[in-house]
């Protein structure tokens, strides 16, 4: 056992996943496919269980620990499948803002601040 995983865990893989890891061969493929997992998993929001009574979220929380050199660079390239995402929220939470704001001119009224969650 080689520590990296499966063939048919990739080929068993949604077609956007397989494209995106095509590209890449053995630490740095898994390396691209678990980061990704864990980018996408916050695109799911309105996901959730409930366990021991508690909501419980779907995300995926990622940490990958391995030598110099053996591919963890690539984990920034997962970042560019949510930025659509994020630049429309970020767009939107602006636009909230400045409505907020034109709305409430001279009135004390606390307005939202733009937070975006970056991964």
């Amino acid at each position: 056992m080689n520590g990296l995983l499966t063939e048919s865990v990739y080929k068993n893989l949604p077609e956007l996943l397989q494209t995106l890891t095509e590209g890449f061969t053995g630490r740095e493929r898994d390396v691209v496919l678990l980061s990704s997992l864990g980018v996408l998993s916050c695109c799911i929001p309105k996901v959730y269980g409930i366990y021991d009574g508690s909501r419980v979220s779907s995300h995926l929380y990622t940490l990958i620990i391995a030598p110099p050199a053996s591919g963890k660079g690539k984990m920034g390239l997962s970042q560019l499948l949510i930025d659509k995402i994020h630049n429309k929220i970020k767009f939107d939470s602006k636009l909230a803002i400045d409505e907020c704001k034109s709305e409430n001119k001279g009135k004390e009224y606390l307005c939202p601040k733009l937070g975006v969650c970056r991964t």
